[in-house]
């Protein structure tokens, strides 16, 4: 069986927060691959799976479930600006290693939606408001992206 690969000159590796209510699920799916394995091969991608489209939804469904828990718990929310910093040191390093800078805005406050965006999503009926942290979580977390613009246009507004 040949493996497709979406990068074929290196392996990516993310790590991806997985909502409590599909643990279960995404384990038994990864049962069956072996370690160094690809997950999905060529017939994943020959039967025009909206791929896109399920990650908007998961990513909306994170959102919220982040929203709810940053609401409720302000222990979470020192938890969560902890693992985004040291995720942000490890992870967005610049050329001579040291991590690059991690603005203050990128994560505090709430982020307005302008514009076309602000238009499809008052069309929707979604938010036109966002709170930056459980954004940041989603685009982080759930996405790989690291950029609230990317996470709202993308996947939120999808």
């Amino acid at each position: 069986m040949r493996v497709f690969s979406l990068f074929p000159i290196y392996p990516i590796f993310r790590y991806q927060r997985i909502l409590e209510k599909d643990i279960s699920f995404i384990r038994s799916y990864f049962e069956s691959v072996k370690p160094n394995e690809r997950v999905f091969d060529e017939k994943y991608f020959e039967n025009n799976l909206n791929f896109h489209g399920i990650r908007a939804e998961c990513a909306k469904e994170y959102y919220f479930e982040q929203l709810n828990r940053i609401k409720d718990n302000s222990e979470y929310v020192e938890e969560l600006e902890k693992e985004i910093r040291a995720r942000w040191r490890n992870m967005n390093l610049k050329k001579d290693g040291n991590p690059k800078n991690f603005r203050k805005n990128e994560w505090e406050g709430v982020y307005i939606l302008r514009g076309k965006n602000r238009k499809l999503a008052l069309e929707k009926g979604l938010p036109v408001c966002y709170d930056k942290r459980a954004l940041l979580a989603t685009s982080i977390f759930k996405l790989s992206h690291w950029r609230n613009d990317v996470t709202i246009a993308s996947y939120l507004l999808a």
